[in-house]
C-alpha cells in the first residue's frame, strides 16, 4: 500500500519531492502534476486550478494508498505550538454571513449542517501525542475561510467553531476526496500549526514532523489491514 500526498502548497510539494527522491509522471501548464516512487504518490496543483482541471483529474485516478492531504492551519488554539502536526476529525467551512449576523453562541449547532461540516468518523478517539520537538493532535478541529480574516472576525471564529486553526481552501479539497466510502475511511489529513499564512520558514520546517506523522499513520494505523482499498479520487 502506496502513501499518496495531497496539496496545493508548492513549499510542501517541493519538500516532498526533495524528501522522497520522487519523479515526475505528468506535469502540464495550468494542470494537475503527479510524482512517484515505489512508495509514495504525490498530487499537486496551484490555487487557481482547483475548481477547473484538478479536481475532475483526481476523481479519475485510483490509488491502492492512503491518502494524507497536506497543508498548513494558522494557530488559534493557544494549546497549540508552531511546528505542531493535527489531524482533524472535523472540518468547518466558515460561513461569512455570521460575522454581520447576530447570533447566540449557545445554539450554534443551527450553524453547523452538511454544507459546512465534514466529519470522519474513523479518526478516534481525540488523542494528543508529544514527540519531543513537536506534538501531534489526532481528532480535533480545523475551521476552512475562502479568504484571509480581519481582526473583527477572530473572536467569532473561536467563539462559534473552538479550533486549532484556520486553513485557507482545503474543505473543498476534502469534501471531494471524501465522495467515495472506502477512499474517505484512508483519509487522514495533516495540517501544520504555523503563525501566519504565508510563513514558508515554519511550513518548511512543519513538514518534516508530518513526514514523521504520516510515517507512524501509515505503519502504526493501517499496516495491519488486509483490505486493498481502490480509492477514486
Amino acid at each position: 500500500m502506496q502513501i499518496a500526498y495531497i496539496t496545493k502548497n508548492s513549499s510542501i510539494k517541493n519538500a516532498i519531492v526533495a524528501h522522497f527522491g520522487l519523479k515526475s509522471l505528468a506535469s502540464e501548464e495550468n494542470k494537475l502534476e503527479i510524482y512517484h516512487s515505489k512508495d509514495v504518490v504525490l498530487l499537486f496543483w496551484s490555487e487557481q486550478d482547483l475548481q477547473l482541471y484538478a479536481r475532475r483529474t483526481i476523481e479519475d485516478t485510483v490509488f491502492d494508498a492512503v491518502i494524507i492531504p497536506i497543508d498548513t492551519i494558522v494557530k488559534i488554539n493557544p494549546e497549540r505550538w508552531i511546528g505542531d502536526i493535527v489531524t482533524p476529525v472535523v472540518v468547518y467551512r466558515w460561513d461569512n454571513t455570521l460575522i454581520a449576523s447576530e447570533w447566540d453562541p449557545d445554539e450554534r449547532d443551527i450553524h453547523l449542517h452538511a454544507d459546512t461540516t465534514l466529519f470522519f468518523e474513523h479518526i478516534n478517539p481525540i488523542s494528543d501525542f508529544s514527540y519531543g520537538k513537536f506534538g501531534y493532535s489526532f481528532g480535533w478541529s480545523v475551521v476552512d475561510l475562502a479568504t484571509l480574516p480581519d481582526e473583527n472576525s477572530y473572536d467569532r471564529i473561536d467563539l462559534l467553531y473552538s479550533v486549532d486553526g484556520y486553513s485557507l481552501g482545503s474543505f473543498d479539497l476534502l469534501k471531494t476526496l471524501s465522495k467515495n466510502k472506502d477512499m474517505r475511511e484512508a483519509l487522514y489529513p495533516l495540517f501544520i500549526v504555523v503563525s501566519a499564512y504565508d510563513n514558508e520558514a515554519e511550513t518548511e520546517q512543519g513538514i518534516l514532523n508530518a513526514f514523521e506523522i504520516s510515517k507512524f499513520l501509515h505503519t502504526e494505523l493501517l499496516a495491519d489491514s488486509e483490505d486493498k482499498l481502490e480509492i477514486v479520487i
